[in-house]
């Protein structure tokens, strides 16, 4: 059985709202070329994706993009998941790529900007993030951005190269 992919977009609003708009589009062109269903996590009403969970009592801070995220996830119903922010223009080979382990995140580092490491660049099994998330929600981490690269979980990949 083939696992089905999805995209949780998750915003606080502090974005550029011409580039979000722009993020949003590209986005909807590729869930619809790929059949790939987004569910996006706001602090506001969003008109994006097939399903938007919002969080309107919440402050953006780090703290809160856990849950925000975790939102998203538990909305989903999509074995693997791409984090997707609207600060990136994703092209529809991030997409493409299917992690070979359900016990690893993986993230895009094929970027034009420094290699990165960030949420916005992550991939994985849902169960798996799920069970990160919700350890990270319900711990004291102050930089969202550090704990992937510290633990076991963590993998790379480059869309359109094989993996070593």
């Amino acid at each position: 059985m083939n696992a089905t992919k999805g995209i949780v977009f998750y915003t606080n609003h502090r974005y550029n709202f011409k580039n979000s708009v722009r993020a949003q589009k590209n986005l909807t062109r590729i869930s619809r070329h790929e059949g790939l269903p987004v569910v996006s996590v706001s602090l506001k009403r969003l008109a994006f994706g097939n399903k938007n969970i919002r969080f309107p009592s919440y402050r953006a801070n780090d703290a809160f993009l856990y849950k925000q995220i975790l939102g998203g996830l538990d909305n989903s119903r999509a074995d693997i998941i791409y984090l997707c922010s609207p600060d990136i223009l994703y092209t529809p080979s991030h997409f493409a790529f299917t992690p070979p382990e359900k016990d690893k995140f993986y993230f895009n580092t094929n970027v034009t900007k420094t290699p990165s490491k960030n949420i916005s660049t992550l991939c994985g099994y849902r169960a798996l993030l799920i069970e990160y998330f919700q350890k990270l929600a319900d711990s004291s981490v102050k930089n969202p951005r550090t704990p992937f690269t510290k633990t076991k979980y963590f993998k790379s990949y480059e869309p359109l190269t094989k993996l070593g």
